[in-house]
């Protein structure tokens, strides 16, 4: 039994209220789970750890998958029951899966084992580890990896697009994968057909090491390209593309774009889209 029983909703003061209100328009939900009212016979307590958790938890250099399980993680550790179902339910939501889970609590329980053996050990801190510089490597994001990416594409950049590649990269735009040989002739074939091009991410989601990205791509024909000579006509077509990152490197990639659109903005005959069902 909670120490001084639950505040419901129509019980509280406007101030309570108030923030219980922002709790639920924050998280799309009509309903305050029971830690908020319990804490909120000391509305100054409530709003105080409300607004820090709203602020700590929402996406930043972190995406909001990685915030609930560390939180996850950290719970159950300290073995809080309460926050162990919350942020389980949480991470979920956030896109965790079934192997995930599993690979997380096996990290929490190799961490809590691993510390208390140092401790029993008494093992001193290896100076490389002291020093980030040297002994730390800083890594992009996936995030800004990917956007690193789409600007160079923008710019031609073979070198700089090679840089954030991995070496062992697959790249699929369509069924048939591309290697990080292909790179730089497709870039080159870029360059060739399309004078100006601008590559401009309108939506970036990040889910642990996956980026999802919609783009719009624009330019100006201005080489022969999938067949259809130079038109000088400018173009702007909507792409989608999935991305891998792992230490800051793109290893998987998935784009597709309006091939249809483009070719109609064009002058040229898009070609017939079959039903999924229909194809072949």
């Amino acid at each position: 039994m909670p120490a001084f029983g639950y505040v419901e909703y129509q019980d509280a003061s406007p101030e309570v209220k108030a923030v219980y209100d922002d709790i639920m328009a924050t998280r799309g939900v009509d309903w305050i789970s029971n830690f908020w009212k319990a804490m909120a016979h000391d509305p100054a307590l409530l709003r105080r750890t409300w607004t820090t958790l709203k602020e700590i938890m929402q996406p930043g250099a972190l995406d909001s998958l990685t915030k609930e399980m560390m939180y996850l993680a950290v719970s159950a550790s300290n073995q809080c029951h309460y926050c162990i179902a919350s942020h389980t339910a949480a991470s979920w939501k956030a896109g965790m899966n079934d192997a995930m889970f599993g690979e997380l609590m096996s990290i929490v329980g190799m961490a809590n084992e691993t510390n208390r053996l140092v401790s029993g050990y008494q093992v001193e801190i290896d100076e490389r580890f002291r020093v980030r510089d040297e002994g730390w490597k800083k890594y992009a994001s996936p995030r800004e990896a990917v956007e690193k990416y789409l600007g160079a594409m923008s710019r031609y950049a073979v070198d700089e697009v090679e840089a954030l590649v991995d070496t062992e990269v697959r790249i699929y735009e369509g069924n048939e994968p591309a290697d990080f040989g292909m790179i730089r002739q497709y870039i080159e074939m870029l360059r060739a057909a399309i004078a100006d091009i601008r590559i401009e991410p309108q939506q970036i989601h990040v889910s642990g090491e996956w980026v999802s990205a919609i783009t719009i791509t624009s330019g100006v024909h201005s080489g022969d390209f999938m067949g259809v000579p130079a038109t000088g006509r400018e173009f702007a077509v909507r792409g989608m593309g999935m991305f891998r990152v792992v230490k800051g490197k793109i290893l998987e990639v998935h784009t597709q774009w309006d091939v249809g659109a483009f070719l109609r903005q064009l002058g040229a005959q898009a070609p017939v889209r079959l039903p999924q069902q229909m194809r072949v």
